[in-house]
């Protein structure tokens, strides 16, 4: 090494220099190396990163591959088609689109399934595909009950852990299905619990929400013989939702830490499936988003309970056989008590002597427009009183262009609503009312015979009065004839009388 001049004599600076020189090398070393270390952490971060987008474009495209999604179109069509074949045939008209069970749940649906998402993933919750196969079949031997309450992934998700109890791993005699049994042997308890408690939570916020919005109305018979009205929900929901798989395309080790573990598998896949959630509730008394309400309130407190037991499950394992039995009975307890308690309310929807009640309020016409609500009662039309669907038909017919209604809403508060008319306006402005007791619920055609009749009946009555009047006033007047001819008659016989009685004149 070639020494400065000024430092061949000083052996002190000579020293110091050397120091310097090894300072600024092992701090140019430090930073190459962290930067080497840098690259290689970005690099590995964008292989995981790349890792993970490519395995949710596989996950999400395996959701067209799953037989339920189209089972579960085929069920809400079906559903639908049966409903708008009710309400033709209760009021003449459907309320609803047949395509309206499918997509008018579907916003509240796609927000639970993002919400069960961060939760399954959040808590590592792991469901071998197999489970996810074996709840498809169950739900689909449940389809032919038309019950939502029963096509909802807490029932089917229960009866098919329950299931899972009693699966031998192996001894079908098939290859095939010797694999899927094995991987249901595989499934975590704990895992099953957490996922009924996550979609538990879920249905309860569905049914509190989303569930009193556009329920159905139609007629039924009251314990008298007659009939009356009520209001069903038999609702839906689709909520898609990632699960992750015991076997895919990303490593354990890089991607965190989770409450459950996982360590035991060597990589994780994504899988995209169709949650399904749903209820069914009928109301005959009680007003129907009371009703929902009510149910909903009684569910979100299973769900407490149902998160509760998966809690203690995780110290006490025994717990988590009793929370599938927990979620079935608590379940059908919540409806049998609410359709209890609605029974014990005065009937909202019977006829009364004075107005027309509310039955059901068709999207986008003119009585949704005024405001008008389920379970109102409307007193007068046009300033006339209506306490008939007939009645309310001939009240519109005087002002055609023109209605202006007198409401009674639930708290007995009178309002007053008015609107303009047009010539493709439904003839009832849209509203469904509860059947009249003489004539039940007629379509426009039998309204407007009905009217005609009516009409020419009040003609051929005051014509066949008049015609009585006449003939009164012609037999009064030949009466009144006869006898001033009988007292002219008189008059003369006691004038010829006279002149009988009287004396000749003498000449």
């Amino acid at each position: 090494m070639i020494q400065p001049f000024f430092l061949r004599k000083n052996r002190f600076l000579y020293e110091w220099y050397l120091g310097m020189l090894f300072s600024r090398f092992s701090s140019k070393m430090k930073r190459k190396t962290a930067r080497q270390n840098r690259n290689k952490g970005r690099k590995q971060r964008g292989e995981d990163v790349d890792g993970l987008t490519g395995e949710l474009l596989t996950g999400s495209g395996r959701f067209f591959a799953q037989p339920l999604f189209y089972l579960f179109l085929l069920t809400a069509l079906w559903f639908g088609f049966r409903r708008v074949k009710r309400e033709r045939r209760h009021f003449h008209t459907r309320i609803y689109d047949v395509v309206h069970d499918l997509f008018f749940p579907l916003a509240a649906g796609a927000a639970a399934g993002a919400g069960l998402t961060i939760a399954v993933l959040g808590l590592g919750i792991v469901i071998p595909a197999a489970v996810l196969l074996l709840l498809s079949a169950v739900w689909l031997l449940f389809i032919p009950f038309r019950n939502s309450r029963w096509l909802s992934f807490t029932f089917i998700g229960s009866v098919t852990l329950l299931i899972t109890f009693i699966l031998p791993e192996s001894g079908s005699g098939s290859a095939w299905i010797d694999a899927r049994l094995m991987e249901i042997s595989q499934l975590s308890l704990q895992s099953a619990v957490w996922f009924l408690a996550l979609i538990m939570v879920a249905e309860a916020l569905l049914v509190l929400v989303n569930g009193p919005k556009r329920t159905n109305p139609l007629l039924v018979k009251t314990k008298r013989g007659k009939t009356g009205g009520a209001h069903e929900q038999n609702r839906l929901w689709l909520a898609p939702s990632f699960f992750l798989l015991p076997a895919g395309g990303l490593a354990v080790a890089g991607l965190g830490s989770w409450p459950f573990s996982i360590s035991e598998a060597g990589a994780l896949g994504l899988l995209l499936f169709p949650i399904v959630l749903g209820f069914k509730i009928r109301s005959t008394n009680s007003y129907p988003d009371a009703a929902v309400k009510r149910a909903g309130a009684g569910l979100l407190l299973l769900s407490a309970v149902t998160a509760g037991s998966a809690v203690l499950a995780m110290f006490y394992s025994p717990a988590a056989f009793a929370v599938p039995i927990l979620i079935i009975l608590g379940r059908e307890a919540v409806f049998f008590f609410n359709g209890r308690q609605s029974e014990k309310v005065q009937s909202v929807f019977f006829a009364r002597e004075e107005g027309l009640v509310v039955l059901g309020v068709i999207p986008g016409l003119i009585g949704e427009k005024l405001g008008v609500k389920v379970g109102e009662k409307i007193i007068k039309v046009n300033g006339k009183s209506v306490s008939t669907q007939l009645e309310l038909y001939e009240a519109l017919q005087e002002n055609s262009a023109y209605c202006r209604l007198e409401v009674v809403d639930e708290q007995e508060q009178v309002r007053f609503v008015q609107s303009s008319v047009y010539e493709d306006d439904h003839y009832q402005l849209g509203l469904v009312f509860v059947p009249d007791p003489d004539n039940g619920t007629l379509s426009n055609r039998a309204l407007r015979y009905s009217l005609v009749l009516r009409r020419d009946r009040e003609t051929i009555r005051s014509s066949e009065d008049d015609h009585l009047h006449e003939k009164e006033a012609a037999a009064s007047s030949e009466a009144g004839a006869d006898e001033s001819s009988a007292e002219k008659k008189t008059a003369e016989r006691k004038n010829r009388g006279k002149r009988a009685n009287r004396p000749l004149a003498s000449h």
